[in-house]
């Protein structure tokens, strides 16, 4: 009788409470680690390729040639077609910008935006309605 009231007392007691609690927040973690689909996957493939455009148009200053030639490479591995980067006068591209000319490339701008941030590329966004020549999902990356 006494050996019945000593297992539940020790059932009871707070120690065999705290080791069930550290043993359920393991569980948890590991569910949840298993849980997520992208765990072992870089930074830059775990992009929403619906959201991206089908085509960005890259301008660069000479001096961000560099960063002009890893972010096509990047945007072409990722399946986006980029045609070649135009060079400007460093003028005319003040400012990393990613600018679109529709309400509708809102989502793609910040896909490339998110996408440019991991690479340590801060870029601003700009919307510039009403551009005669543009053409829906027409989005340009512009590279100090």
């Amino acid at each position: 009788m006494d050996n019945k009231k000593e297992n539940k007392k020790s059932f009871l007691s707070k120690e065999w409470w705290i080791g069930v609690g550290a043993i359920a927040t393991v569980l948890a973690l590991l569910i949840a680690l298993l849980n997520y689909k992208d765990f072992d996957k870089r930074p830059e493939q775990r992009v929403n390729e619906q959201k991206l455009p089908k085509i960005i148009y890259l301008h660069s200053s000479s001096t961000a040639q560099t960063n002009a030639e890893k972010i096509k490479a990047l945007l072409l591995g990722l399946g986006v077609k980029v045609p070649e980067i135009k060079f400007v006068l460093s003028k005319y591209s003040i400012n990393n910008e990613i600018r679109y000319f529709f309400d509708n490339d809102f989502l793609s701008v910040v896909e490339i935006q998110k996408i440019l941030s991991e690479q340590n590329i801060e870029a601003t966004i700009r919307y510039i309605p009403e551009t005669p020549k543009a053409k829906r999902g027409t989005i340009e990356l512009w590279l100090k």
